[in-house]
């Protein structure tokens, strides 16, 4: 499978307690892309390789608190800002 997200400037997240290790994509505020397969083991058992691609547009996803400022420009922000991340995920799921 394969998924796009866009977030704009303004985008905002209702769901900021997602534990993805980097962050929740849909709180990107540019562009994620993620590419996945699955495989079904067994009847209730299946294992899932994923790859995420982030690329930041704007400072402040996931966050709720001051204006965003375009990454490409050179703000002082008082915190570290990405502006690309990628991360690889293997899952497995049990159904019992």
């Amino acid at each position: 499978g394969a998924e796009y997200n866009h977030g704009s400037q303004y985008w905002f997240n209702f769901t900021p307690s997602q534990d993805d290790i980097i962050a929740p994509k849909t709180a990107t505020r540019g562009h994620v892309i993620e590419a996945y397969v699955i495989h079904k083991v067994s009847k209730r058992f299946l294992v899932r390789l994923g790859y995420i691609d982030y690329t930041y547009d704007y400072s402040g996803s996931g966050w709720h608190i001051g204006a965003p400022k375009k990454l490409d420009s050179t703000p002082v922000l008082g915190f570290p800002t990405y502006d690309k991340a990628k991360m690889w995920t293997l899952t497995m799921t049990a159904r019992f």
